[in-house]
């Protein structure tokens, strides 16, 4: 997938195969940070997370990345040259929530089959 980052023309993403659920490109502007991700094939999500908070105050679905960026530019002020594409997906809140309730699964996973005796072999 290729998307244009500012003036720094179309740039391919690193991961062509990334799941839906990754964030594409990630903003900060006046104490709050951005994400846009793309949503399932339905569009662009515009998120906003204000401080250091992991969950998000607002969420605008979008047609598009450029769309995406006017929504955030037009309700929040964030300009073209602030996106830029997450170095991991750790580096955005989405990535540290998603990554978050994956491994809470895991564990309540690890904790029900030692207490069954499920895929332990007995």
């Amino acid at each position: 997938m290729r998307i244009c980052v500012a003036d720094k023309g179309y740039r391919e993403l690193p991961n062509t195969d990334m799941a839906a659920d990754e964030v594409l490109l990630i903003a900060d502007h006046d104490g709050c940070h951005f994400e846009i991700q793309e949503g399932h094939g339905e569009g662009f999500y515009v998120w906003r997370f204000v401080g250091d908070s992991d969950r998000s105050t607002h969420d605008y679905l979008q047609d598009d990345i450029p769309m995406a960026k006017r929504c955030a530019f037009h309700q929040f002020g964030v300009p073209e040259d602030a996106w830029r594409v997450p170095a991991s997906q750790n580096d955005s809140r989405l990535g540290r929530v998603h990554h978050k309730e994956r491994t809470e699964a895991v564990r309540k996973r690890s904790w029900l089959q030692r207490l069954f005796g499920h895929g332990t072999g007995r």
